[in-house]
């Protein structure tokens, strides 16, 4: 049976195939061929550019940044070169998704709740929703899973009429 965490885990992976090569164009713009050591690694931490290289192929650079990079490196850029091209919900969203990130991470024995699981899913969909329409529905999936059960519609009830025969009216004696 596939968890919370783990579908969470999924959305992380997706989330990440999307923000790293968006972070790497934009730093690109920015600083030119300097964008691996001026754009990251110029502004990161020595415990967070751990197992970071220090120069290599820009398809190879990409590949090592995690979700928890990338949101920070959004985080951290936000004024200089991401509020010109986000809205501001996503500043909020980034954030909420770092502390997701790092709960996520520090799991513990327990799985994730079903309502963070979906709410982590959701969040991740709503940054990326306008940077790759294919990931954001591979997100709406996961997130329905978790939210549903299941990948296809939520409910069983097939027309307006269905809703009508369920649910009792107050005219009808019924309570509502």
């Amino acid at each position: 049976m596939t968890t919370y965490h783990q579908r969470v885990t999924e959305g992380f992976e997706i989330l990440t195939e999307v923000l790293a090569p968006y972070i790497a164009r934009e730093l690109q713009a920015r600083f030119g061929k300097e964008w691996w050591g001026q754009g990251i690694l110029a502004i990161l931490h020595d415990n967070q550019k751990r197992n970071l290289p220090a120069e290599g192929k820009e398809d190879e650079l990409i590949a090592t940044l995690d979700a928890a990079r990338c949101l920070l490196l959004i985080d951290v850029r936000w004024h200089e070169l991401f509020q010109l091209k986000l809205s501001r919900e996503h500043r909020t969203w980034i954030k909420e998704l770092i502390v997701t990130r790092n709960k996520w991470a520090h799991k513990g024995l327990f799985d994730m709740k079903d309502e963070d699981a979906w709410r982590a899913l959701d969040t991740m969909t709503r940054v990326i929703e306008h940077l790759d329409s294919e990931a954001t529905e591979r997100l709406r999936s996961l997130a329905r899973t978790v939210r549903y059960g299941t990948e296809g519609p939520s409910t069983t009830v097939s027309s307006v009429n269905d809703i009508k025969k369920t649910k009792p009216r107050k005219e009808d004696g019924g309570a509502f």
